[in-house]
């Protein structure tokens, strides 16, 4: 267990839980499903990606395709292995000798955020992990499509349109053998600089050094925002008096329900006892006529046998 630890601290699990997620069903010789980490995929998959989408709606500016690919781009499974190996887990991971881990890393993932998830009573921990881990890379908080994946210009406009509501400006300037290359904003607000010998590398330098800055800019609400814990605790504290009103109704309904099956057994019992009265009463009436019929037949055959009867057994025995 002792090599789960470090993983464990880092993610958030304690060792126990975090080696039952890397657990695949393909481990167990029976191939027993149930004992294999299929429902913490499940919750990974769809109840994880749900709380992130509620984290994108509520703090990320942006039309709804917007989030939809900022979404979609987060869990990718490029991503989702890109954490896998951050999360160094190639060590920890069981499966089956046939099951080819390195194909599968994101199921792993999806398996730890779904554990993580059903485990942690903090929802402001899950919030963070969000953050940390989904919203706060460079590449995550742009549309990645053919023309931006690896168009830097283009990311950085995106966040500026984002933060600024406003452009870029790129500049590039040559003094003596060097580049010097400077960002600004339409109104003329600079930025930042960068200096190289490349032309091109200054570019690229200039624009991944804005993407940084503004990729910080855009996490801030998360992690200084005076109200951002106030507002997840109220929704806690409202969560709490939800489950508690829904826990007393369904009480209140199960309790109406044990009454109610309470009183249909008393009716069953008491026709049953009827029914039972009935055939007891029946068996004796029956059982009454049939100790009838034998004394009628024993006392039948007791009486002594009459002349003209005496004389016919005769006759019929000659």
């Amino acid at each position: 267990m002792n090599k789960y630890k470090i993983a464990s601290q880092k993610i958030g699990l304690n060792p126990t839980l975090l080696k039952k997620a890397l657990t695949h069903y393909s481990f167990f010789e029976n191939k027993d499903e149930l004992k294999g980490n299929g429902r913490y995929i499940f919750a990974g998959m769809y109840a994880f990606k749900g709380e992130a989408a509620k984290v994108a709606v509520k703090y990320i500016n942006g039309t709804g395709t917007q989030l939809q690919h900022l979404l979609g781009n987060a869990f990718s499974n490029e991503k989702l292995h890109t954490l896998f190996d951050e999360f160094k887990l190639s060590n920890l991971v069981r499966a089956g000798n046939n099951f080819d881990v390195k194909k599968h890393k994101h199921i792993f993932v999806y398996a730890i955020l779904g554990c993580l998830l059903l485990y942690s009573k903090d929802q402001d921990k899950i919030q963070r992990f969000i953050i940390k881990y989904f919203f706060k890379d460079l590449k995550i908080v742009i549309p990645q499509n053919r023309s931006s994946i690896n168009n830097f210009r283009t990311q950085a406009d995106f966040m500026a349109e984002q933060i600024y509501k406003q452009k870029l400006i790129l500049s590039v300037e040559k003094n003596n053998d060097m580049y010097c290359a400077k960002v600004k904003l339409k109104d003329d607000t600079f930025l930042l600089s960068a200096v190289s010998k490349s032309y091109r590398y200054v570019r690229k330098k200039v624009l991944k050094s804005a993407i940084r800055i503004m990729s910080e800019l855009l996490a801030q609400p998360f992690e200084n925002n005076q109200d951002y814990l106030l507002k997840i605790k109220e929704r806690i504290e409202k969560q709490k008096l939800e489950y508690a009103a829904k826990l007393k109704q369904k009480q209140k309904e199960k309790e109406k329900l044990r009454l109610e099956s309470s009183e249909k057994r008393k009716k069953l019992a008491k026709i049953r006892e009827k029914e039972r009265l009935k055939a007891k009463a029946e068996a004796k009436a029956r059982r009454l006529a049939r100790e009838k019929l034998q004394e009628q037949s024993a006392s039948k055959a007791a009486k002594p046998m009459s002349a003209n009867k005496r004389r016919y057994l005769e006759d019929k025995e000659k």
